[in-house]
């Protein structure tokens, strides 16, 4: 991996919580086109940094839905940066085929089966 796509990586990663962070701030950092850039980018990774930043958020928020499960969603999107909940709707259940409702649930039964397992 190039040092360009480390930067990016690492700035996104860093930037996470800026809700308008994009690949023209990266670009403005390296003092590149964000064109030039994103050509890069896709070259060495094969996706944008637009997808990337998206999937880092999804991550995220997965994330924390699994370490804070009663944590409101409004919260954990402000702490990744997503700021169209509906949006972020839309791509979470193209991405895992269930609403993050769905999903927490999900994700809360499959802990209590494994404590309960456990136990027995």
């Amino acid at each position: 991996m190039t040092a360009v796509c480390q930067f990016v990586e690492q700035y996104v990663k860093k930037h996470l919580p800026e809700p308008g962070m994009n690949a023209n701030d990266i670009a403005d950092q390296l003092h590149l086109s964000c064109t030039y850039l994103n050509r890069v980018y896709r070259q060495h990774t094969g996706e944008s940094i637009s997808a990337y930043i998206l999937a880092c958020r999804l991550k995220e928020a997965v994330r924390l839905f699994q370490e804070q499960p009663a944590r409101a969603m409004e919260d954990i999107l402000d702490e990744v940066g997503w700021e169209n909940k509906k949006y972020f709707y839309t791509v979470f259940k193209q991405t895992y085929g269930m609403t993050p409702s769905e999903y927490r649930l999900q994700d809360n039964m499959q802990k209590w089966r494994k404590s309960h397992d456990r136990a027995l």
